[in-house]
């Protein structure tokens, strides 16, 4: 649900103090916070954007970005990336009052810090954000709705693909949405001319997963004791 307002908050280009974007899925993180970017400031406008490693992160340096003004955009864009929820800047944003205003968008991503959600400190800083903004979860999807995902992907390069091929591509690559999306390029670069995509394709150029390679090899030595 905290995409589609995330989406909503995007495709309106009304935009929260705070957004805490974390989730076990590298590829829609990435997607959504380079969304929210390019909606923030839609003019690829450097002046107004502030990157900041949260593990490196002082309170002083913190103070002094969150505090600062747009110089063009309408909203300063400050995109803090893994900081740490021991950190003081996370206690120093929930306890003192003031600090988020209008002027700035303020992005806590999580790259490769892993989040205990289930620690006091994790619960009282999700609930300052939600109070404040929006915690966004980006989880690697359903697999009917990555079956949705291929088919549309495939869709939008102007190829053709059934629901079976889709759900038979995605049940024998990596549940990754980045090695799906770039076994998906591979077949679109060999495919152009065809302009579509078979089963007997993904069998010829995929990587497949190891459990799909151990269905086949699996299958292969059982079909050879039965003969």
């Amino acid at each position: 649900m905290s995409l589609e307002f995330l989406k909503n908050d995007i495709a309106e280009k009304s935009f929260r103090r705070i957004y805490l974007i974390t989730g076990n899925e590298p590829y829609l993180k990435e997607y959504w916070l380079s969304a929210l970017k390019k909606a923030v400031l839609p003019e690829e406008n450097d002046f107004d954007l502030m990157t900041a490693d949260g593990k490196d992160l002082s309170t002083e340096e913190f103070t002094e970005n969150i505090r600062s003004l747009p110089l063009v955009s309408a909203k300063k864009l400050y995109i803090i990336t893994d900081l740490p929820i021991s950190s003081p800047v996370v206690s120093l944003l929930s306890k003192e009052e003031g600090l988020l205003s209008d002027e700035m968008c303020l992005v806590i991503y999580c790259d490769v810090e892993k989040y205990d959600k289930r620690t006091a400190e994790y619960k009282a800083f999700e609930k300052f954000v939600k109070a404040n903004g929006l915690s966004v979860v980006c989880d690697t999807p359903e697999e009917k709705d990555l079956i949705r995902w291929v088919s549309g992907y495939f869709s939008k390069h102007g190829f053709s693909i059934s629901c079976q091929v889709a759900e038979y591509f995605v049940k024998n690559i990596p549940a990754d949405m980045f090695l799906l999306k770039n076994e998906a390029d591979k077949l679109i670069f060999y495919k152009e001319d065809e302009k579509t995509v078979s089963q007997a394709d993904i069998d010829l150029l995929s990587t497949k997963s190891y459990d799909a390679k151990s269905y086949e090899m699996t299958n292969a030595i059982f079909s050879k004791n039965c003969d």
